[in-house]
């Protein structure tokens, strides 16, 4: 009886500090940007960032009639925190691009504490070509 206590308190914990670390991350709460800008909204980065098509990603595809969900891994931030809401086994939420709010936000790309040069969330090499395919439309 023990043992299955303590196996399932050790899960619990797991599961609330995954979940934690999701909503520490997730930028749905906010627009695109809004976060990050609290500590960087003075960096040439983030001055960048809000000229580029990156922060304007999400207008572009919700201006094209033929836009769809499959848009969206890389037209928003969003879609990583819808995509992952039925991870416990619950219903899938459909995804549809007018529902997004977020561009292609800092956080589509860098994390604190990555320990990857930029902060990135993966190597530059494979980072950019997960979204730069080409194979739109």
């Amino acid at each position: 009886m023990n043992k299955a206590f303590a196996i399932i308190s050790l899960l619990l914990i797991i599961a609330v500090l995954a979940t934690s670390a999701f909503i520490v991350y997730s930028d749905t709460d906010a627009k695109s940007g809004d976060r990050c800008a609290e500590c960087h909204a003075g960096s040439i980065e983030f001055k960048e960032w809000q000229n580029s098509a990156h922060a304007k990603a999400l207008q572009t595809i919700q201006k094209e009639p033929k836009a769809d969900s499959k848009c969206l891994k890389c037209h928003t931030s969003d879609y990583n925190t819808y995509a992952q809401s039925s991870a416990w086994g619950g219903p899938a939420k459909p995804l549809y691009v007018k529902d997004m709010k977020n561009s292609v936000s800092c956080s589509s790309c860098h994390r604190h504490g990555t320990g990857i040069e930029h902060n990135l969330i993966m190597p530059v090499e494979k980072l950019c070509v997960s979204c730069h395919k080409f194979d739109c439309g």
